[in-house]
């Protein structure tokens, strides 16, 4: 009969290092959202390259879930370019975080 592992994250699940999860989190979530608001987006592809600030590789990237083409750093400048904004929660370690996982 197989082990069952209980995780809080499919991150946590597919990473063996912890860093790794928490950057793959951030990246993910911040993928969402620009997918999102690249969706909703009316304006000609000309116009989103320049409102994003990427070029038309990045942007085919970006539509077809490439994750691993965009640095963390990139990811959130896109999220920031969405409008949207972000902030951090940092949970020192040993203490369960806010959402309880």
């Amino acid at each position: 009969m197989g082990t069952h592992v209980k995780v809080n994250d499919v991150w946590d699940a597919l990473c063996d290092d912890p860093y790794e999860a928490m950057v793959m989190k951030t990246k993910s979530t911040a993928f969402l959202i620009i997918r999102h608001a690249l969706q909703e987006e009316t304006l000609s592809e000309a116009a989103i390259l320049e409102k994003y600030k990427i070029t038309g590789e990045q942007l085919f990237h970006l539509i077809k879930g490439n994750i691993s083409k965009f640095t963390v750093e990139k990811l959130l400048e896109l999220v920031l370019r969405t409008g949207h904004q972000y902030d951090f929660v940092f949970i020192p370690k040993g203490e369960a975080s806010p959402s309880g996982s």
